[in-house]
């Protein structure tokens, strides 16, 4: 009964650890202006380096295949100052810090923008989605 037991406390316990992404994947899509809806994904991995892709339509209606298109990729690495984490991306092999902040949570990446007053304004919701 012992033995009985503890194998299918094994198995659950390893079960549940394989085949899980340990990376959280955060999904925003909305229209960007008049004639553009823009869907994109951000992948933080644990050493606070990001993966992000975005795919880019005419119209909203096309977005849910958005996985069948080549998405543009970008990489780079998040600093944390304060609450906030700067996102720093890597282009033709410089580092370019964006203005945007980003709050991090279980369920939600917040993306702030300073405006012309310097006050944060919220400019996108990224869901979790995995």
């Amino acid at each position: 009964m012992k033995k009985t037991l503890l194998t299918l406390l094994l198995t659950f316990t390893l079960s549940g650890m394989v085949g899980q992404s340990t990376d959280p994947l955060y999904l925003w899509h909305d229209y960007v202006f008049e004639d553009l809806y823009i869907v994109s994904t951000i992948e933080v991995h644990p050493d606070l380096s990001y993966t992000r892709r975005i795919w880019s339509f005419e119209d909203q209606k096309d977005w849910p295949t958005y996985k069948d298109i080549e998405p543009d990729i970008k990489n780079g690495r998040m600093d944390k100052k304060g609450s906030y984490y700067f996102m720093t991306e890597d282009k033709d092999g410089k580092e370019e810090l964006f203005e945007s902040r980003i709050k991090l949570s279980k369920r939600r990446l917040l993306m702030y923008y300073p405006n012309e007053n310097g006050l944060l304004v919220l400019q996108a919701i990224y869901k979790k989605i995995n």
